[in-house]
C-alpha cells in the first residue's frame, strides 16, 4: 500500500495520520472509516469502506491511498471538491497530474 505525500484526513480523524496507515497496513481499520484512493488502471479517484480491504483481493493489489475521512458523505464531497480543482487547473478533469505519480 502506498499513501500520498500530503494525505487528506477528515478533521473527525486529524493527528491520527501514523496510526491511520499503519492500521491500513494490517487492513485493521473499522467498517466507519472510507479510504479514498487513486485507481492508476483508470486514472481516477475512487473510495470504499475500509472493511473491504478484508478481501483477499487487496492483499496482493496495492492502491495509492490520497485520503480517509469518517463518512460516505465527507467521500463524497472530498472527490468531488478534488475533480473541481482539477477543472480549474487543467480545465479537464484529469486528477493524476494532481495526486500522484503512477
Amino acid at each position: 500500500m502506498r499513501f500520498a505525500k500530503k494525505i487528506y484526513v477528515s478533521d473527525g480523524l486529524a493527528g491520527r495520520e501514523k496510526e491511520l496507515k499503519a492500521r491500513l497496513r494490517f487492513r485493521k481499520l473499522k467498517k466507519h472509516v472510507f479510504i479514498i484512493y487513486f485507481n492508476c488502471y483508470s486514472d481516477t479517484p475512487e473510495f470504499m469502506n475500509s472493511i473491504f480491504l478484508k478481501q483477499k483481493y487487496y492483499k496482493k493489489h496495492s492502491m495509492y491511498v490520497i485520503g480517509i475521512v469518517e463518512t460516505y458523505e465527507q467521500a463524497v464531497k472530498y472527490v468531488a471538491d478534488l475533480l473541481k480543482d482539477a477543472f480549474r487547473k487543467n480545465g479537464n478533469f484529469n486528477v493524476k497530474e494532481i495526486v500522484c505519480r503512477c
